[in-house]
This record gives C-alpha cells, sequence and structure tokens, in this order.
C-alpha cells in the first residue's frame, strides 16, 4: 500500500528544491556559494545518484575511458540532502513535488542488458511529498524514437554511464560469442554470419553518434584485431542520418573532412536514410523504390536527438513549445505559466494521470520556479547541449548567491558560445569556435586538453589523462563487469 510522507522545511531556512543532476542542475548545484547553501535548506531530487560527463561516454564505451572518469557523485556535493527518486508529480500552486524512491534494494545483476523486474520491495516504495520555497527544474530530456518500430526493446542508447556500459558488454560479448560459435578456419557461409553478428550500426550522424562510432572503429582496429584477427576484419561500422551531413551542425567543410576521413576508415555512412524499423537481426531502412531493406546488425546505438521528459510533458497551465513540449522560460529563467490556470490553482500534473492541457490566456512568470537545460526553452531557442546547459546553470547559481533568501535577477540570461568540439577517431579531432577552426591531430590535442580541464572535480582531472596515458602504455580496456 503506498502512502504519504509530507516532509517539512527545516525551521528558519527557506528550501530550495533542485530536480534533476544533468549538465543545467549539477553545474547549478556546484556553483553555489558555501554562503548559500549554509542559508538555504537544499533539496536534490534525482533518480540517478551522479552525474554523467556525456562528452566522454562515447570513450568509456568503447574502453578508452573508465566509467568513473566520466561521473562526479552527486554526493560530493555538501550541504545538501539528496533524495534517489523519481519526481511523479508536481503541484506549483501549492508548491509541492510527489515523489517516489529509485533505490533498488538489490546490487545490480552481472549483465546489464538483462531487464529486472520490480522486487517486493520496490513495489512497496511509498510516494511522499516535498514542499518548496524555490524549485529549480533539470530533469533533461529523454531519447527521441519518432515512433520507429523496435527501437526501444533492440536498440541501445548513450545517454549515461550505465549506457556506456550496456554498450561495451554489447560489443565484447559480440566478439567472445561469435569467435566461440564460429572456430577457424571460417568458410564462406561462416563469413556472412560473422559479417551480420559483428555489424554495428549507429543511428544518427551528431557528434554523440560520430563519436561513437570513430572510438568503435578504434577499439576493433588498435585493439580487439589482435584478439580476434580473423574475426575484425569482418566487422562493418554503419552511420546512418537522415539529413544530409553528418555533424550538421558544425561548419560545412570540417563536415566534409570527417566523411572522408571515415570512408578513408572504412566506416560507411549512408545519408538521407529513413529508417522503418529495428529488429533484433538490424535495421530496416527505406529504398528509393518505396520498399525496405535490412542491414543486418549485432548492435544498434541510437542517438537521433530528444523528446521532453513525462513530467515536463504531464504539467498543464505551464506554456510550453508547440513541437517539443519543453517548457517556456523568460529571459531571467524563470517558468512561463498562464495566468487564468495561476489564478484557478491549477498549474499541476502528474505522469501516472495524463489530462488533456488547454494552452489559453495570458503567461506570465512563476517568481519561485525556474527551469533550466533541455526541458525548457525560450523566446529564441538555443541548441540543445550541455554548454547551453552548464551557462544557465552557473548564471542562476549567481542569482542565488547574490542574494540566497531573496533570489532575483537583475540581468537577464546571455549566452556566450564557446564553439562544439567532436572527435572524429585515430587522433583526430574537430574544433568549431568563434576564434576559429581546426582539424586534425592539434585539434585532437586541444580536444583532450579542453576536456580535461572542464571535468567537474580535481579527481576526474586527473583519472581522465592518467586513463589516456595507461591506454596508451597497455591498450585500451576489453574486459566485461
Amino acid at each position: 500500500m503506498r502512502g504519504t510522507i509530507v516532509r517539512m522545511a527545516t525551521a528558519g531556512k527557506r528550501r530550495l528544491v533542485v530536480l534533476g543532476t544533468g549538465w543545467g542542475g549539477y553545474a547549478f548545484l556546484k556553483s553555489l556559494s558555501r554562503s548559500t547553501l549554509s542559508q538555504l535548506d537544499v533539496k536534490v531530487v534525482s533518480p540517478t545518484t551522479s552525474f554523467s560527463f556525456t562528452p566522454l561516454l562515447a570513450q568509456a564505451s568503447c574502453g578508452t575511458l573508465d566509467f568513473r572518469s566520466a561521473l562526479e557523485p552527486i554526493h560530493s556535493t555538501r550541504g545538501i540532502a539528496f533524495h534517489h527518486a523519481w519526481c511523479d508529480a508536481l503541484d506549483l500552486c501549492k508548491q509541492r513535488i510527489e515523489v517516489t524512491p529509485a533505490s533498488k534494494p538489490e546490487f545490480r545483476p552481472a549483465d546489464p542488458l538483462t531487464p529486472t523486474s520490480p522486487t517486493r520491495a520496490q513495489e512497496r516504495a511509498t510516494t511522499y511529498s516535498i514542499g518548496y520555497d524555490y524549485l529549480v527544474v533539470a530533469v533533461g530530456s529523454y531519447n527521441a524514437t519518432y515512433g520507429t518500430e523496435g527501437v526501444k526493446e533492440n536498440a541501445l542508447f548513450l545517454k549515461d554511464v550505465s549506457d556506456a556500459r550496456a554498450i561495451r558488454w554489447r560489443i565484447l560479448s559480440a566478439f567472445e560469442g561469435t569467435n566461440a560459435a564460429y572456430p577457424q578456419p571460417l568458410s564462406k557461409e561462416d563469413e556472412e554470419q560473422v559479417r551480420a553478428r559483428l555489424g554495428f550500426v549507429v543511428v544518427g550522424g551528431g557528434p554523440t553518434g560520430a563519436e561513437f562510432a570513430a572510438e568503435l572503429h578504434d577499439l576493433i582496429r588498435q585493439d580487439l584485431t589482435k584478439i580476434y584477427p580473423h574475426l575484425a576484419r569482418l566487422a562493418s561500422i554503419k552511420l546512418l542520418d537522415a539529413g544530409k551531413s553528418i555533424l550538421s551542425s558544425f561548419d560545412k567543410g570540417l563536415a566534409e573532412y570527417a566523411m572522408q576521413k571515415f570512408a578513408r576508415d572504412g566506416i560507411e555512412v549512408v545519408l538521407n536514410a529513413r529508417i522503418n524499423s529495428v529488429t533484433d537481426q538490424g535495421v530496416w531502412v527505406q529504398n528509393p523504390h518505396g520498399g525496405a531493406e535490412l542491414m543486418r546488425a549485432g548492435m544498434v546505438v541510437w542517438s537521433t536527438g530528444i523528446t521532453a521528459a513525462p513530467i515536463v510533458k504531464a504539467l498543464r497551465g505551464v506554456a510550453k513549445e508547440d513541437r517539443s513540449h519543453k517548457w517556456l522560460t523568460d529571459a531571467k529563467l524563470n517558468l512561463l505559466v498562464h495566468q487564468p490556470a495561476r489564478d484557478k490553482g491549477e498549474i499541476r500534473g502528474n505522469i501516472h494521470q495524463p489530462a488533456p492541457d488547454k494552452q489559453e490566456g495570458d503567461v506570465v512568470p512563476m517568481t519561485n520556479v525556474w527551469a533550466i537545460g533541455d526541458c525548457s526553452s525560450q523566446a529564441t531557442p538555443l541548441p540543445a547541449t550541455a554548454q547551453v546547459a552548464n551557462q544557465k546553470g552557473s548564471y542562476l547559481a549567481a542569482v542565488f548567491n547574490a542574494s540566497p533568501t531573496h533570489p532575483s535577477a537583475q540581468e537577464p540570461f546571455k549566452f556566450k558560445d564557446k564553439g562544439s568540439m567532436a572527435s572524429i577517431g585515430s587522433n583526430e579531432a574537430l574544433i568549431d569556435s568563434p576564434v576559429g577552426k581546426d582539424k586534425g591531430a592539434l585539434a585532437w590535442l586541444l580536444w583532450r586538453s579542453a576536456y580535461t580541464i572542464m571535468a567537474m572535480s580535481w579527481r576526474n582531472r586527473f583519472l581522465v589523462p592518467a586513463n589516456w596515458a595507461s591506454n596508451l602504455l597497455f591498450g585500451r580496456d576489453v574486459g566485461r563487469f
């Protein structure tokens, strides 16, 4: 039976609740001063206990980095009370959220690809409420499948470290299983089966997809070839994108350079790809004649875009973008709501009880609620990148640091575009910044230096280059655990 426990605020302190620990939420927490933390009762609610440094996930998934090098524990932020929980409902008029514990009483099973069924302890998890004076929503986004059949069942995503671990497990198990099933020498029929089992398809030619394809190529060419020389030559990597080019957010010349390099490396880039479905056999791609062809694969990684989180879609009475359903904020990142809904006390939502949302009337800001990161947008949309979320988190923290008990921004948020970077494998990278553009080995050195400095803790600023040095001397980690 599910009950309700109302958590009251600490006496004498206003309560600040932060939902989410992605780029926006974590940057906000890390930028709060000790003085601010001491004056507020800060509670953080997140279904994950750590922050994933997403630019390094492709390397972690292919053994270039240890998983811990891409993680920052939330508990390392002192002065907060952390709730490992899902946010199921919001009521902005009553200033209350409802959460359900996300903790699992049992240890994760050995195979990260094996789905787990709820245990009795999880079924009895008690939903409880947390009141707030100030609310910062940074719940991020989910992977967009665009309604494509079979994606959730048969493809892997690359959103956090658990995804990276599942991908590494699948890559290594594909080679290990194929090696056991097809001993040498291989017949022509065997080779066809091996090609199918060791076919890797990456859907989405943005930075995440391109970097993963490049890292996977380097893993196979530099490490797995030494272990499975008769199999590695039959492995293939295909990078699919629905557009006319990969890395479309980069300068056209840099994107073309990446495509030429991938062609030299044997990574097949398929543009204008229309995917009908994903099965356990591979990807069905629409052909020019209106039919579909099976692109056989032993693993499919899906990195095509993002969609709004369930709680973002469920909240009623909030101004939203028509297409993405993201919440709209004003220039100071305060959440915009419809005045009639606010006057009636009907700005609420529950992911388990969806209801139609009529967006009507003037919009006004909720002065004690802010939304940052991929869950929100503004009148002039900004790209849904870690850079934008990080800057919004830092900006909002400065607002709280200036006046912890009465936070109110004096100046609007202004995004400063610092450019984009992407690793394209074989010690090469792309840099597209307002200062200049570069490609090749020098860009790769700058890419590595930048992400070492950008690590959120001194621990990882040491671990990341240490991992890279270890790989240079001893090779990648090709163990499963």
